[in-house]
């Protein structure tokens, strides 16, 4: 790994993320797993006792009312493991082997800051999503437009037009979110606002990496519920008349939720350490970042020098 924190082109991202990884899989796997395992289990045990697909309507509102609490929890937990994850990352470039304890504890002191910027991140976006919705409805009504295929129609126009690219342009413009407010120790607005200044002029690359690591991630993903879906089809080509009400089989719920449960522990660390080593790459280029501010973030008390860039950009 290259311990200093010059500009590093696409490749260098790629590549020393993989190092990272590699060097450290089993302490990351386990950052994750304190938060993904606990809620795998719990939301198996949920939908075991009250299956939403039974076919009553107690046990389909028992899930529902326990499933949101619940969703909350884990929407702040893995806010919290996020932040263990950016950290684990950062203290590499001090020879720091990765210290779960501490990288929980650093991320737990700037919970609060991470979980505002990411809501009213999410608020801004929803809230683009749903006044596009309730317009284009307006509007539809208005021209005369009373059926639902009109309706329907004029949502879909309006989100496909308007509101989706609005809310990946703001996707990307914070993508950086947790990494201001974790490191940089920012307030929830001004997290925001110094992922934009990090962004800015540097959208289109920032695009281009991000869906590179999407890519990589969703192919893992893929790989890991091939068994699965071969698996399910001909459960699913003899029951399928039957699934819509009844749901499918127990086995098929139980195989899907431990894929997904492998694919957060292996993947979420991959995606995070790409986004955090862009992060850098950005403030490097924008604000001559080094070794002894990124050491000064992270508490520690000295830092090597940083003796000069890596591979060019």
């Amino acid at each position: 790994m290259n311990r200093t924190l010059g500009p590093r082109s696409v490749e260098n991202i790629l590549s020393e993320t993989f190092v990272i990884y590699r060097r450290n899989f089993l302490r990351l796997a386990a950052i994750v797993s304190i938060v993904a395992v606990p809620f795998a289990v719990v939301g198996f045990i949920v939908n075991l006792l009250f299956p939403a697909y039974s076919g009553g309507t107690t046990e389909a509102l028992s899930n529902t009312i326990i499933s949101i609490p619940l969703g909350l929890a884990a929407f702040v937990a893995f806010i919290l493991m996020g932040g263990a994850v950016i950290h684990a990352v950062s203290e590499q470039y001090f020879n720091q082997p990765v210290n779960i304890g501490r990288a929980y504890s650093f991320a737990w002191h700037r919970m609060g800051d991470m979980f505002w910027a990411l809501f009213l991140a999410g608020l801004a976006i929803w809230g683009i999503m749903v006044a596009a919705t309730i317009i284009s409805v307006i509007i539809a009504f208005a021209i005369g437009g009373s059926s639902e295929w009109q309706v329907a129609l004029a949502v879909a126009g309006m989100l496909i037009l308007i509101a989706t690219p609005a809310a990946i342009y703001l996707g990307i413009t914070w993508t950086f979110m947790l990494q201001t407010a974790l490191l940089e120790g920012c307030g929830p607005t001004a997290a925001l606002s110094h992922s934009s200044a990090l962004v800015k002029r540097s959208w289109w690359r920032v695009l281009g990496i991000v869906l590179l690591f999407v890519i990589i991630v969703m192919t893992i993903n893929m790989i890991l519920y091939i068994p699965v879906v071969i698996s399910a089809v001909p459960a699913f080509m003899t029951g399928s008349t039957t699934w819509a009400t009844t749901g499918p089989p127990s086995w098929i719920i139980i195989a899907a939720s431990i894929g997904a449960l492998i694919g957060n522990i292996i993947c979420i660390p991959i995606f995070t350490i790409g986004e955090t080593l862009l992060y850098f790459d950005l403030r490097v280029r924008k604000q001559g970042y080094d070794l002894n501010t990124l050491s000064s973030e992270l508490g520690l008390t000295s830092a090597p020098t940083d003796t000069g860039a890596s591979l060019p950009g």
